[in-house]
């Protein structure tokens, strides 16, 4: 990855800020169908219990590999009203036509069906960090949970502490998407061994879809 672009990787994620306030908490349905219906598909997705499940489930992200998963990952969610998060794991968002400059996250419906709504997502962690991750996903203030994968696989991905399948010269690489059922404010909270950090954003639908 040349110098440049980790420059790019380091400075987009710090524009995820204040898409959402108080008034934006609400979800809005994002496609047909009901919205039980919508939420327990989601909830029916597998959440990894290991390192091992996780690189099964996308293995574009890892090779399996074992090991224990220690217990500082796995700390208490902390959805706040608004944040912007600061750390060595990050997300880059590839949209348009949005406000990313205040949080908000045009969503495109997937071309895969079952009304899923996504964002081309490339999580990445920076050579200094090299410990293992854990990232969950919830809309502020409700329960659905964000799903992860090059196409709708998982939630609350575990990645293990070890090289990526992509990535270079010490930078980790996990490529795939953010999904979503309904529009609405979300956050991610993603948790190190020595750190965590949350991210809040506004998903919105693209314009022309």
């Amino acid at each position: 990855m040349k110098a440049l672009t980790r420059a790019t990787l380091l400075l987009i994620p710090l524009l995820l800020a204040s898409g959402c306030d108080s008034s934006s908490n609400t979800a809005h349905p994002a496609g047909p169908g009901t919205i039980s219906s919508r939420a327990d598909a989601a909830r029916s997705l597998p959440t990894p219990a290991s390192y091992a499940e996780t690189c099964r489930l996308v293995g574009s992200w890892c090779l399996p590999t074992t090991g224990r998963i220690p217990r500082e990952l796995r700390r208490p969610l902390r959805l706040p009203e608004l944040a912007l998060g600061r750390g060595p794991v990050q997300p880059l968002i590839a949209a348009s036509g949005g406000e990313q400059t205040r949080g908000i996250v045009p969503f495109q419906r997937w071309s895969g069906g079952g009304h899923w709504w996504s964002v081309k997502t490339l999580w990445f962690s920076h050579p200094r960090y090299r410990g293992p991750v854990f990232i969950r996903g919830r809309r502020v203030g409700g329960s659905d949970q964000i799903v992860f994968g090059e196409r709708p696989t998982l939630v609350d991905p575990q990645l293990p502490p070890t090289r990526t399948v992509n990535g270079r010269d010490g930078w980790r690489e996990w490529p795939g998407a953010t999904f979503i059922r309904h529009f609405g404010c979300y956050a991610w909270q993603v948790d190190g061994t020595s750190f965590s950090s949350l991210i809040v954003f506004k998903a919105v639908k693209a314009q022309g879809h």
